[in-house]
């Protein structure tokens, strides 16, 4: 097992008298075997079921269910129905794991462990990724402009590294998301969306050891403001521009040796008498080996990007939900939103998915399809790359707005869906298109839920396979309204 950190300190199996729950167990390495992908279920008002995840077992290849052989389909799955007994017997390549029989309720309300200590101020992203002495949380900070060791038992604490960002200009810098800049477990780049930069910090100085900066742009065709506004702070106004000063970077990714960075192109919101106004928004790629080579810039085809993913076939997918107007009370999005594909080996956007008003704000590939998820509505589509045919699934109410900012890939075909006003963890099957399939049946609630929602923002997985790697909660939920991190524990629904 890898050793848990300082940062991230774990219940103890079965123990009494401690503050959390007690974990669930390791779980056995068997060779071409994930045991983390299966389960045992009482299915609500029905029999008991054992079924497993995409990779659970080789297609092709036999397991024995109490007594019973069945074999993996095409992909890797397994599925029967069992009897009622509290465990389930699972015998692989002579070795025999029992499974405790769980009902669907009881288990996803032991998923969720006690909210752990406060994040600070305005809590807006959280990250957890592997350190140099095991898993290590961050969190960052828009409120006090800072990015932070987390201790995922305790909080913040003035004992945990962290580097507070400086005002630019008078200008603070609300930082926004965070990426991983290499492997060594303490550069972190972050988003400075007031300030148009990025920081790269290193927690081990506790010191910001690069300060990424895009230049101008210049675009093929004029771009005319939604309403007159002095851009440039010359006491002017502007109605049309021909190039762009990158505005309120958001997504920032490190992959293949560059650094990519998605300017939202935000400059001001709605107000009931004024309509918002945004700038065209910009992909800035660097040389990570040469921060101080040239970089290259391009205009995002849409407005307003979100999120930046890499595809299956190593492009970038650059998610922009379009612009946002409340002017009216209501959120509307009055531009269309859309997943563009960006090619870094020919330096150009190549492939687009629209997706009118739905307001896109986050990708994920899973199952031959590409999942798109919405900034207003608890809705998201599975579009198959192909045909471009979408399937719709329901998340939550449709007659309100709600948001999910980062869809989760679980592995085997499993994503989670946070449910920013409903406070609740949606499940949905990639394969079968289905949601909260078994052995969920029903959301993991993570807060208060609406009116008064605690604002479930985003899941950070913890690296690593659950039980093998690791015990203890695996997903670490950030609700941004309440500053809290909340640990959930799937190992209470899936595995031995």
């Amino acid at each position: 097992m890898r050793r848990a950190s300082a940062l991230l300190v774990l219940a103890c199996v079965g123990c009494s008298g401690s503050d959390g729950p007690a974990v669930e167990g390791e779980i056995p390495d068997l060779e071409g075997v994930r045991l983390e992908r299966m389960y045992a279920v009482f299915e609500p008002n029905g029999p008991a079921r054992f079924g497993s995840y995409d990779g659970a077992v080789a297609p092709g290849r036999t397991i024995e269910v109490d007594g019973v052989e069945v074999t993996g389909d095409a992909n890797g799955r397994v599925a029967l129905e069992v009897s009622g007994a509290p465990t389930v017997e699972v015998r692989i390549d002579g070795v025999t794991i029992p499974f405790t029989v769980r009902t669907p309720r009881d288990a996803r309300e032991a998923a969720v462990h006690p909210a752990v200590g406060g994040t600070g101020d305005q809590p807006n992203d959280l990250l957890v990724a592997d350190g140099p002495d095991g898993a290590r949380a961050i969190v960052v900070r828009s409120g006090d402009h800072a990015v932070s060791a987390f201790d995922l038992a305790e909080g913040l604490s003035d004992d945990l590294p962290g580097v507070r960002l400086p005002r630019v200009m008078d200008e603070v810098a609300a930082p926004w998301f965070v990426a991983p800049w290499d492997d060594s477990g303490a550069r972190f780049a972050v988003t400075a969306q007031k300030q148009n930069r990025v920081y790269v910090i290193d927690l081990a100085s506790e010191s910001i050891v690069h300060t990424l900066v895009a230049g101008p742009v210049d675009l093929d065709t004029p771009f005319t403001l939604a309403r007159p506004f002095d851009l440039d702070g010359d006491g002017t106004d502007e109605t049309t521009i021909t190039r762009v000063t990158p505005q309120a970077p958001q997504p920032v990714l490190v992959h293949d040796g560059r650094v990519y960075v998605g300017y939202s192109g935000f400059v001001r919101g709605s107000t009931p008498a004024l309509d918002p106004v945004y700038v065209p928004a910009v992909l800035a790629v660097w040389d990570l080996t040469d921060l101080g080579a040239p970089i290259a810039t391009h205009v995002v085809p849409t407005m307003n990007t979100q999120e930046l993913r890499v595809t299956p076939d190593g492009r970038i997918a650059a998610v922009s939900s379009g612009v946002i107007d409340q002017s009216d009370g209501t959120v509307r999005l009055t531009t269309e939103g859309a997943v563009d594909f960006f090619d870094p080996a020919t330096g150009a956007f190549t492939e687009r998915y629209t997706f009118g008003d739905f307001g896109p704000t986050s990708v994920l590939f899973a199952g031959d399809r590409m999942w798109v998820a919405s900034l207003a509505r608890a809705r998201i589509h599975a579009v198959d790359l192909e045909d471009r045919s979408t399937v719709l699934i329901d998340i939550g109410d449709q007659g309100v707005v709600n948001s999910v900012f980062r869809l989760v890939d679980l592995g085997g075909g499993l994503i989670a869906a946070p449910l920013f006003n409903d406070d609740q963890l949606i499940f949905v099957d990639a394969t079968t298109r289905t949601k909260n399939p078994p052995p969920f049946y029903a959301p993991i609630v993570v807060g208060a839920g609406a009116p008064v929602f605690d604002g479930l923002q985003i899941v950070a997985p913890r690296p690593g396979r659950r039980g093998v790697d690791f015990v203890g909660p695996d997903l670490y939920a950030l609700s941004g309204l309440a500053a809290r991190v909340t640990p959930v524990e799937l190992r209470k629904l899936l595995g031995p």
